[in-house]
């Protein structure tokens, strides 16, 4: 990791990018934040494998994220300390930065808009919230939206559970939009023709 790339460097989470041989691969580090962070998370699975879990389960369910490729844990025994979840590179622009530079083009924010719904769509027919559905999570790439950080994702069996957890993930998504701008309002009316309920 010391010699890739830094994407994210937080508190709870390092991201490089990284070439190896010839393929450029991404490696986030999930961080343990002190001894006691440590204890609670050691005896339960790690972050970077139910990312692993959840991106293996989108694309089998036909939802875009990019290929996970590895997990790595440190282990002692039954114990679990940090842990890296390895995927492909993904070449593409956070979709508030393809906003961003078209607000005057009315086609690309409607492009943008149908990319969402489409994603929202998939994980309301297949019961699954993102809990994390910020705009940085959200990679346009290959005339695809590909949705990222699923250590959060979560499959429910509960519809009233569900219903709420969907709630806050379009709530969590206008909010990366100002209120008055020309996207969050056409992206909340598109979401209220689809979705009149939530």
């Amino acid at each position: 990791m010391e010699t890739g790339t830094i994407l994210k460097a937080g508190n709870s989470a390092t991201v490089v990018k990284i070439k190896v041989a010839d393929r450029i691969l991404v490696i986030k580090r999930y961080n343990l934040k002190s001894r006691f962070h440590a204890v609670s998370r050691a005896l339960r699975p790690t972050r970077a494998i139910i990312s692993w879990r959840n991106a293996n389960r989108l694309r089998f369910m036909g939802v875009s994220t990019p290929q996970p490729l590895a997990v790595i844990e440190e282990r002692w025994g039954p114990l679990r300390g940090r842990a890296y979840f390895i995927s492909a590179y993904l070449a593409g622009q956070p979709i508030n930065e393809v906003i961003q530079q078209n607000l005057s083009d009315i086609d690309v924010l409607n492009n943008c808009a149908d990319l969402v719904l489409r994603i929202l769509q998939q994980f309301c027919r297949l019961r699954l919230s993102h809990s994390d559905l910020k705009a940085s999570n959200l990679i346009v790439a290959q005339d695809q939206l590909f949705i990222i950080d699923l250590d959060g994702m979560k499959k429910h069996t509960s519809n009233r559970k569900f219903q709420h957890a969907f709630r806050r993930d379009i709530i969590r998504l206008l909010q990366n939009w100002r209120c008055g701008n020309i996207f969050h309002t056409l992206l909340k009316t598109r979401i209220r023709e689809v979705f009149p309920n939530v």
